[in-house]
């Protein structure tokens, strides 16, 4: 008995109305200043958002794209959504980022747990996860600067 199997073809396509960054990003406020270029406003989503800031090997931007939308409270997502992102754009790191509609950008217990997790699985598929940052009203916190992970 014969059995087929389904194949499968993803297609890059390239956003034409992206803002590239062409400089290496250095720290949190190059990862900020991606979003500011890009028109996009994480401080004033009424929900959680994720987003996925992509990188290649010279640590210039390479894509800018949101992972998951979520609730006031939460935005759940997996690092396979992550990681299918990054190797769709071919980079090989990347610095996530969400909000907190609250307007406190203090990272929650399960935003550290959850970046801890997300950082070993891409680990193990050579994806560096650089940082996580929570946006806030008014301000906004880096994960790594702060030590979380």
């Amino acid at each position: 008995m014969r059995r087929s199997i389904a194949t499968y073809k993803v297609l890059l396509v390239r956003d034409s109305g992206a803002v590239a960054v062409q400089a290496p990003l250095r720290g949190p406020g190059d990862a900020r200043e991606c979003f500011t270029r890009s028109g996009i406003d994480l401080s004033s989503e009424a929900v959680e958002t994720l987003w996925a800031i992509v990188l290649d090997c010279r640590m210039r931007m390479i894509a800018l794209t949101q992972i998951a939308r979520g609730t006031l409270t939460t935005c759940p997502t997996s690092a396979r959504s992550i990681a299918q992102v990054v190797l769709a754009a071919n980079g090989t790191a990347v610095i996530l980022a969400h909000n907190h509609p609250s307007g406190d950008p203090t990272p929650s217990a399960e935003d550290v747990e959850a970046t801890r997790r997300v950082k070993e699985a891409l680990a193990a598929i050579e994806i560096a996860l650089l940082d996580h940052i929570v946006v806030g009203d008014d301000r906004s916190i880096s994960m790594r600067e702060a030590g979380l992970f």
